[in-house]
């Protein structure tokens, strides 16, 4: 039978043993604690591992939770260096990328920035725009935008008659920078829409469609790098809307009558300045990546990419959220 003696508090490190064949004892390295988990529990090597890694853990939340929360006005986008893309005529630096909640954007070049809507993408609605920023110094820049958006209506319904939208928006814009907190940015804005296809189960084919004509403008005013007061307002200056269609009949086994129709449509047509128009305030926030703008205002609702401003007025909200890196 084997006894374990005490070890003396002189030397923890050696354990004496008794051996039934002899009167000997002999002395041994105690081994190591073991590192892997025991069935009761019981080991300080895994309560030590677990707690050195809770530490960690904290210390890489309280980091990651103070660089979101803390003001890094490093890159702020109210500085020449990284300005504000959305609504005027700068474009992304070059490699820059900024994904946002409604669109992403990226700049290839410090004068070109390649952008796509996201959602439409989810119902088979692509989209693109290229914005191409061509002369620019301390004070101005200009820019054009050119976009382009394709609807099957098929696509979202199958059962629906075939029909096809076409939008390819144009936007020629100017931005002046009046000092080191004012900024000044007008657009002009043409969206011609097409829309092929057929109605009535096949017995209507034809084209309808309308162009209008919009000019928006932006005042914004910083308070700081990472702060800034804004200010949109859209016009809708002029809409042509049209339609041509053609129907054909078969009167009797040996007619067949076929109609063709020319229509504008004057209601639509009548909307125009300064009936229909938007006035909208709001603030803007810039960090080191983050950034977000809301605003709140009243008038006429445009819907963003096709450029269609509803003639209802009403509250019109603005929100945008992206990160630039």
């Amino acid at each position: 039978m084997h006894t374990l003696k005490p070890m003396s508090a002189t030397n923890r490190h050696t354990r004496v043993r008794h051996s039934p064949h002899c009167h000997r004892t002999a002395e041994e390295p105690a081994p190591h604690p073991n590192p892997w988990p025991d069935p009761t529990g019981n080991n300080p090597g895994l309560l030590h591992h677990r707690q050195t890694t809770a530490a960690l853990a904290a210390a890489t939340l309280l980091a990651v939770t103070l660089t979101l929360l803390t003001p890094t006005p490093a890159y702020p986008a109210f500085t020449p260096e990284s300005p504000l893309v959305n609504g005027t005529a700068y474009t992304l630096q070059k490699s820059e990328f900024q994904i946002g909640v409604w669109d992403i954007s990226y700049g290839p070049f410090s004068w070109l920035t390649l952008s796509s809507y996201i959602w439409p993408w989810l119902v088979k609605v692509p989209s693109l725009a290229a914005k191409v920023r061509f002369w620019h110094n301390d004070t101005w820049a200009f820019s054009w935008k050119l976009g382009f958006f394709s609807v099957d209506i098929q696509d979202i319904n199958k059962e629906a008659a075939p029909a096809k939208f076409r939008v390819i928006p144009s936007e020629l814009t100017a931005s002046y920078r009046l000092g080191n907190s004012l900024e000044l940015s007008l657009s002009g804005i043409y969206t011609p829409v097409v829309l092929e296809g057929s109605y009535e189960a096949n017995d209507l084919q034809g084209a309808a469609g309308y162009s209008n004509v919009q000019l928006a403008l932006m005042a914004t005013w910083k308070m700081s790098d990472s702060w800034a007061l804004w200010l949109r307002t859209r016009h809708l200056l002029s809409i042509d809307a049209s339609a041509t269609a053609s129907a054909t009949h078969q009167i009797d086994p040996y007619t067949k009558l076929t109609v063709h129709a020319d229509a504008n449509v004057g209601e639509i047509a009548q909307m125009g300045f300064p009936q229909t128009m938007q006035l909208v305030p709001g603030i803007a926030y810039s960090g080191s990546t983050f950034n977000v703008e809301l605003g709140l205002g009243y008038g006429s609702f445009n819907i963003p990419g096709i450029n269609f401003m509803i003639p209802q007025k009403s509250i019109v909200p603005f929100f945008d959220m992206y990160w630039r890196f």
